[in-house]
């Protein structure tokens, strides 16, 4: 007893220190405070996963978003400001005399951008105008010729013509001539042979003193006269027969003129001919002074458009040749080609409108399809692909789209080679 009643306070003591020290004891069934439960354990094992299903969530959202927002558009960054660049070359050689251009400078076109030395060809020039006004002069008398040829050719014709005539018609008047001077001769020798034989006739009467001597000088003189009748008419048939003997000589000279008149046609067609000679000299004196000025303006390097120069390569005082690199010319027109892929082009046509962001500027412009290549890059590289059965790897290929600016601000400044991002709105 004294033993259990003296172990009883030492036990109450501790015991009470160490309820004073703890909690109140737990109902029986539930595990003491200093313990972790498995109620209190389970939201914090499942804290992992509502953060990852969240993270997933907000991903599948994200994506419906920009599925929904991209949905009939079509985007690439393979794309780049472009321009129709002009490379300016020398046209004729010669020695730079001055380079009135400045590099990286905007220009107008006809602007002179360089001079070369044109004193030769300012000569050359002077002696094509002259050879040019020596051919019209030559042509011009080719021409006057022809007329006067052809006048001539025709008026010498037809007086031949003429003369033939003429003379034919004056050979058959001697013809008659000579016909009734035969016959005036004939007639005059009768009258010659009818008189003598009256003179022999009244020669034997006044023999026999029947008629007086008055009658038989009568009868003697009309004999004379006859005799002197016939030396007349035959000199008019000799007159006659000479007259008609020129006259055949007249004919045959009328025809040999007639004759040598004929080629009219021959003659003309040798003036013409001239004639179209001396213009085909003025027409090839034409283009050489054409040549020859083309020669002088080139030696005015001038701007074609305008637009900056820039890489300007050329210098006063360099002996320059056909062909020698002046600088390039980029124009104030700059488009942009989009290397889209082949699976994204099915539906892009010409016309089509296209967002456009510049790197550059960090910005959007507007735009439209302009053209679309008629192959892909690889097709038309140096050296094309092929994809064989062999040798078969598909990659998918690029095709050029060529996007035009529609509105493009003055104070923007997009220079070949920049990049852009592009989007074109698709059915």
């Amino acid at each position: 007893m004294d033993t259990a009643s003296a172990n009883t306070p030492r036990d109450n003591g501790a015991s009470g220190k160490d309820s004073s020290a703890s909690s109140p004891a737990a109902p029986a069934g539930e595990p003491g405070p200093g313990v972790l439960s498995p109620a209190a354990d389970k939201p914090s094992s499942k804290r992992p996963f509502v953060i990852v299903g969240a993270i997933i969530l907000a991903g599948v959202i994200a994506l419906v978003v920009y599925k929904v927002r991209s949905r009939g558009k079509e985007s690439t960054d393979d794309a780049q400001v472009e321009a129709d660049v002009v490379l300016l070359s020398v046209r004729t050689s010669g020695l730079v005399v001055a380079v009135p251009a400045r590099d990286d400078s905007d220009v107008k076109q006809g602007d002179l951008l360089a001079q070369i030395d044109d004193v030769e060809a300012a000569a050359r020039l002077k002696q094509a105008e002259a050879e040019l006004e020596q051919a019209k002069a030559q042509a011009t008398h080719a021409e006057v010729d022809e007329q006067i040829v052809a006048a001539s050719a025709t008026g010498g014709r037809a007086a031949a013509q003429a003369l033939v005539s003429q003379s034919s018609y004056d050979v058959r008047g001697a013809a008659s001539a000579i016909e009734s001077a035969t016959v005036e001769v004939a007639r005059a020798e009768a009258d010659a042979r009818s008189a003598d034989v009256d003179l022999a006739r009244y020669k034997a009467l006044r023999t026999d003193n029947v008629v007086p001597q008055s009658k038989l000088d009568e009868v003697q003189l009309a004999a004379e006269r006859a005799q002197a009748a016939v030396a007349v008419a035959r000199a008019a048939l000799a007159t006659a027969q000479e007259r008609r003997h020129a006259l055949d000589a007249q004919v045959m000279e009328a025809q040999g003129r007639l004759t040598q008149a004929a080629p009219v046609e021959t003659q003309l067609a040798a003036a013409r001919a001239d004639t179209a000679f001396q213009r085909a000299r003025v027409d090839a004196a034409a283009a050489a002074v054409t040549l020859a000025r083309a020669q002088l303006d080139a030696t005015r390097v001038v701007a074609p458009i305008a637009g900056r120069l820039t890489n300007l390569s050329l210098h006063a005082g360099v002996l320059a040749a056909v062909g020698t690199p002046v600088g390039l010319l980029v124009p104030p027109a700059p488009y942009v080609v989009a290397n889209y892929k082949e699976t994204q082009v099915g539906g892009m046509r010409p016309g089509q409108k296209v967002t456009i962001d510049v790197d550059a500027y960090a910005r959007s412009f507007d735009g439209v399809v302009e053209s679309i290549a008629g192959g892909t890059q690889g097709r038309f590289s140096l050296l094309p692909s092929d994809n064989a059965a062999t040798n078969f790897v598909k990659v998918v290929q690029r095709i050029p789209v060529t996007i035009r600016f529609t509105a493009l601000p003055p104070d923007v400044l997009l220079l070949p080679g920049m990049s852009v991002d592009v989007t074109v709105s698709v059915p």
